[in-house]
């Protein structure tokens, strides 16, 4: 069986059992037929072992770990890589589901693509919240976000090159934000390595009020705030803690906050700077942070626009202003 396979789907089950169903369906009704299904069981107490069990028994394409204590996704995750046979590893949420195409779309990206380490796509969102993610595609684009709290995946949907993830393990420091900190590594640490995401719903993300999201707010954000500082320290020399301000008033936009706006205009400057030493912001993604922090911290549209001159990153080749609709 293992000669056959490409792909190796990781399949972390954790008291999943109204929706697992649909999920397994979605994963062994692919197109691509060159995989296997990594299923994980993580101490779960309802009846999602025994669906597990009964899948196992239906098809030979599922494998089975089943932990009879919880040991936690990043565990999880970590330690099922070791057991993957396929040259791709796929993701997958047990509580959301698939498109028939997703693994052959993805798999024939990979191919066609080597230096792409890591491809997504975009998602749909149902349940408590109906509408599409459109992530971005192209490899800086997706790199420069990751700098503003924007994961340049849905966790849900990536498919990897195995070797990235048996080099790059999850880190248990950044718990419920523990993708994002991977990519960032891997983006510093092999900066050659692509990021891509195919624009195409490919998978469907359940919202619901019980899942980590919801859950772990403040605890994501105060881990938002570790991560972020360290990318910084890597791109900037001199990073100072009024600069950790600026950035974070950046990204979250406050009007009300009485940190000065002057000192936020300064520090896009010189993070645009930096940041195109590391990597060229060819989608000119700090630009367009600094306009829309400009817009919500201005009394008038006269002002946020005269403000927006005053301290646009430097690089700027055309004027961003002529995107804005008023």
């Amino acid at each position: 069986m293992s000669q056959s396979i490409e792909v190796s789907i990781i399949l972390p089950v954790f008291n999943a059992e109204p929706y697992l169903a649909q999920c397994i369906d979605s994963l062994l009704n692919q197109n691509f037929k060159k995989f296997e299904l990594l299923i994980i069981n993580d101490g779960s107490t309802d009846g999602s072992f025994n669906i597990i069990k009964q899948y196992a028994a239906m098809d030979n394409r599922v494998k089975v770990i089943n932990h009879i204590n919880n040991i936690g996704l990043i565990n999880v995750l970590n330690q099922s890589v070791e057991h993957c046979c396929g040259q791709y590893i796929a993701r997958m949420d047990a509580d959301d589901w698939c498109e028939p195409e997703r693994l052959q779309l993805q798999f024939e990206y990979l191919e066609s693509h080597p230096k792409v380490g890591i491809v997504g796509s975009w998602i749909e969102l149902f349940g408590e919240k109906n509408e599409i993610w459109h992530y971005r595609t192209s490899n800086s684009f997706i790199k420069s976000l990751l700098l503003f709290k924007t994961n340049g995946f849905p966790h849900n949907s990536v498919m990897l090159r195995k070797p990235l993830l048996e080099r790059f393990k999850y880190n248990k420091n950044f718990k419920h934000i523990e993708d994002t900190e991977l990519w960032l590594r891997i983006m510093f640490q092999t900066p050659q390595v692509e990021f891509a995401n195919i624009p195409k719903v490919l998978t469907h993300y359940r919202i619901w009020p019980q899942q980590t999201s919801s859950l772990y707010l403040d605890e994501q954000n105060s881990g938002y705030q570790q991560l972020i500082t360290n990318a910084l320290s890597l791109i900037i020399e001199d990073l100072r803690p009024c600069d950790i301000e600026s950035h974070f008033q950046l990204i979250e936009i406050d009007p009300a906050s009485s940190h000065s706006v002057k000192s936020v205009g300064q520090w896009v400057q010189k993070l645009s700077w930096y940041y195109n030493q590391f990597q060229q912001d060819e989608f000119y993604v700090i630009a367009e942070k600094w306009l829309k922090y400009c817009l919500n911290v201005s009394r008038s549209k006269k002002q946020a626009l005269e403000l927006y001159q005053r301290f646009k990153p430097e690089n700027m080749q055309f004027d961003f202003l002529v995107e804005v609709k008023f």
